[in-house]
């Protein structure tokens, strides 16, 4: 369904060039709901955000749908977009606060499929049903629904042209414990009816795993690990995520700092592995060259001395 190779980001900042996706291979099969995970600033979004080109291609290639859309003029780019959509972190900033949720739902028909304006009324008012909300909220405007109403009102959107590719940015990561968990079931729900694929975006790790087929593990803009989520939590092969794992709270037991609690220089790349200034396994070898993933057991591992 998406295939990644050696997809690079990066942008121009007032310190120089920031490279916040260095060279990530990626493949998510058909009908997979894949989790990525990793701390704030560590290039999930904007390798989400690349992989339907809504961000500029520093180098790789971006495989969709069998067909290479790395430079896929604005044509192709269109018909792209009718089968991929995407659910953004924050819903009050991906609405137009002037226009009601109807007008925003019925958007992409009018944009991608012209047709009678009550037909499209009528599928924008179905997938508002679908997507659990009642036919008063219709007219209103983002700013009169809460956080929970208007991811919903996001989700019923980006199901507009029918796509069978998602990209949820941490749709849920904004809203109340028991209202994710009803965003998760919808989504779970509307995969096993539509066939849906997704990348789901996310720093909770525990969440990603309950939900999820498979998880990467992304730090300083490159995948460190992919595995299945009993793998990931009962294995952890990369020491960051084991780190991540362990500073995550449980009911069980309070989280721990990453061990040791020094961040890494995110500035330009360097040769060496990213995470070696915070490594407690670091060696000679993991500052001069930044491992590739390899296989290990069950999924994939980019490290020199796995666990």
């Amino acid at each position: 369904m998406l295939s990644l190779k050696g997809l690079r980001v990066r942008y121009e900042t007032p310190r120089g060039p920031f490279e916040a996706v260095r060279g990530v291979d990626l493949e998510i099969e058909a009908g997979a709901f894949f989790g990525l995970v990793g701390e704030s600033g560590c290039g999930k979004s904007s390798l989400g955000r690349a992989a339907l080109r809504l961000e500029p291609i520093a180098g790789g290639q971006i495989i969709a749908f069998g067909e290479d859309i790395t430079h896929a003029p604005p044509r192709r780019l269109r018909a792209f977009r009718q089968r991929a959509a995407m659910i953004f972190q924050d819903p009050y900033a991906s609405f137009n606060p002037r226009r009601t949720i109807l007008d925003a739902v019925m958007e992409p028909l009018r944009l991608h499929r012209p047709g009678p304006a009550a037909a499209q009324r009528d599928a924008a008012r179905a997938l508002l049903a679908r997507v659990g909300l009642s036919p008063e909220l219709e007219a209103r405007r983002p700013h009169a629904l809460s956080g929970g109403q208007l991811q919903r009102a996001a989700i019923a959107r980006a199901l507009a042209l029918e796509p069978a590719l998602i990209v949820a940015d941490e749709a849920v990561s904004a809203l109340d414990v028991s209202v994710q968990a009803e965003i998760v079931q919808l989504l779970k729900a509307l995969r096993a009816e539509r066939g849906l694929t997704y990348l789901f975006i996310a720093h909770n790790l525990h969440l990603v795993a309950q939900i999820c087929d498979r998880v990467g593990v992304m730090y300083a803009g490159a995948l460190v690990e992919v595995a299945a989520p009993e793998e990931i939590f009962t294995r952890p092969r990369h020491p960051y995520t084991r780190a991540l794992i362990d500073a995550a709270p449980s009911a069980h037991r309070r989280a721990q700092p990453v061990t040791p609690p020094r961040l890494v220089d995110l500035g330009p790349a360097s040769s060496g592995c990213a995470f070696a200034p915070r490594c407690p396994q670091a060696h000679a070898a993991c500052l001069r060259d930044a491992p590739a993933l390899a296989a290990r057991g069950g999924g994939l591992v980019a490290c020199y001395t796995p666990l």
